[in-house]
């Protein structure tokens, strides 16, 4: 149910779920009310009692007499008509296993796991070392003579090479950089001549796996300057990272192009 709280757009849930973006949007169920700060969340009431997991931005949340303050990256549970858990730190990148009922399912376009080989990317396969405990990731491979760029792992991509731009559109994929580095993601357009589309990860975590998001709307072309036009045929992926001639392991998993649900 839909209301209106001091001015606030408020979510009555009595049992379901409900996945919040944006500012203003109150969600209370029996057991808590959640108020945003500009973010992005997850609510799921049952018989059991509540969930919650805060992906971006941060929330207050009221349950049994108390609140709870909780930033992008942390969860918490509350039983029916009880006293609210302590929170969870599960990080954002763990946000998908521990609140994976929560998010509104995306549209999977193309996906590489890594998890039976290198999978004809540029890269090599590292077995053992996966995100979130898979099987395997990829490992960049040194780039040679270029004179911008040390380390690449790359890919074509789609049915025939190509996946075409549309502004709903996600690249998102696992990383792990062994230090801190210049760190770059980018797509060919196969329309376009040599030129590419790509978009800077600034700053890169350094030394865990994390999950990055890029929308391809955001990525730009290197000589012209521009976004890509809807419809561009894309028809790889690249990561780059080190100067030439630097040791540095980058491992990269899970790499996905979505189209984002509403």
């Amino acid at each position: 149910r839909l209301g209106r709280l001091a001015g606030e757009r408020r979510v009555d849930l009595e049992e379901g779920e409900v996945f919040s973006e944006g500012p203003g949007v109150a969600v209370a169920t029996r057991d808590l009310e959640v108020r945003p700060h500009g973010t992005r969340y997850w609510v799921r009431a049952g018989r059991a009692g509540t969930a919650i997991a805060v992906e971006e931005g941060r929330v207050l949340a009221a349950a049994g007499g108390r609140e709870v303050d909780l930033p992008a990256g942390w969860g918490l549970r509350v039983a029916t008509l009880g006293a609210p858990e302590e929170p969870q730190e599960v990080g954002v990148e763990g946000l998908a296993p521990w609140a994976a009922r929560f998010r509104p399912r995306d549209e999977v376009l193309w996906a590489a796991d890594f998890e039976g080989g290198a999978m004809g990317w540029e890269g090599t396969w590292r077995p053992g070392l996966g995100y979130m405990g898979s099987r395997a990731s990829l490992r960049s491979v040194v780039l040679s003579g270029n004179q911008y760029w040390g380390q690449r792992a790359a890919a074509f991509v789609g049915a025939g090479g190509v996946v075409r731009m549309a502004g709903d559109l996600v690249l998102r994929f696992a990383y792990r950089l062994e230090r801190d580095s210049h760190f770059i993601v980018q797509m060919q357009d196969h329309g376009h001549g040599d030129d590419a589309v790509y978009a800077r990860l600034e700053p890169a975590v350094v030394g865990r796996w994390t999950v990055a998001e890029v929308p391809l709307s955001a990525m730009r072309y290197w000589l012209e300057d521009r976004p890509a036009l809807e419809g561009s045929r894309l028809r790889s992926i690249e990561f780059y990272t080190a100067v030439p001639g630097e040791e540095l392991e980058l491992l990269v998993d899970d790499v996905r192009v979505v189209r984002r649900a509403r």
